[in-house]
């Protein structure tokens, strides 16, 4: 479950923007997509789970035969919807902790979540719950693979920090001021692009080691939870694990 936009303080309209803008730069979608082709074949179905505004399904899309798309928020969906949908590309508004949201789903063969969409969740619990539902909606031998959250890189950022990104009017500055409970992180992000318009957000996560992921892909019923040697993106790790 994805809930990106809790605490936005800008306006609804503009929160794909900044998704974008800012994700994009500091995670290319490229690389992501490059890995994942490596794993999922042309004659795939594939869930998105969190998709936001269809940062990897819109260019995913052409290697396999299906996504559906799915994100807790409809703000995130409509920057999904102005941004174009491919033909094999549906959206589904949903909530992944309640089996019914997705239970319209056909089973899958492959599982997605990017950049942690498996961790803005309340806590451990209700993550098992996700992941039961995720791997319900996969066929026997189906794979999950999730990018997520690391508990020792994130660590390292607990404070406040200042860094650049992008370039032009598409770039700017991000200050960050990141605090925990031992549990819970909290983000609080400004961002200030180089054409003067600026923002700010909340985002309340879940990071894990790569052993507790691992024992909560199996507490979920996955098996043969793998950590992949080459994660696209600094502070996440990628795990790919069996339905």
């Amino acid at each position: 479950m994805k809930t990106r936009t809790e605490g936005l303080s800008f306006s609804e309209g503009s929160t794909a923007f900044v998704y974008d803008t800012i994700v994009e730069a500091v995670s290319p979608s490229d690389a992501t997509v490059a890995l994942l082709r490596d794993i999922i074949s042309a004659e795939d179905y594939v869930l998105d789970l969190g998709c936001g505004s269809g940062r990897i399904a819109r260019p995913l899309a052409k290697y396999c035969r299906r996504i559906t798309a799915i994100d807790v928020s409809t703000v995130m969906l409509d920057g999904f919807l102005a941004r174009g949908v491919p033909d094999n590309v549906e959206l589904l508004e949903a909530d992944l902790r309640v089996s019914s949201t997705i239970e319209q789903t056909e089973v899958a063969d492959v599982a997605i979540a990017m950049l942690g969409g498996l961790q803005y969740v309340g806590n451990s619990s209700e993550q098992c719950a996700v992941l039961e539902n995720v791997r319900h909606r996969l066929r026997p031998g189906g794979t999950l693979i999730a990018e997520s959250f690391s508990r020792p890189a994130f660590e390292k950022l607990i404070g406040s920090h200042r860094f650049p990104f992008g370039e032009g009017d598409a770039g700017g500055t991000i200050g960050m001021d990141v605090e925990t409970d031992n549990a819970l992180f909290v983000v609080r992000s400004s961002i200030m692009l180089n054409s003067g318009e600026d923002w700010s957000f909340i985002e309340r996560f879940r990071p894990s080691t790569p052993d507790e992921s691992c024992s909560l892909l199996e507490s979920a019923g996955f098996s043969n939870p793998t950590l992949g040697k080459n994660a696209p993106n600094d502070g996440f790790m990628w795990i790919t694990a069996t339905a």
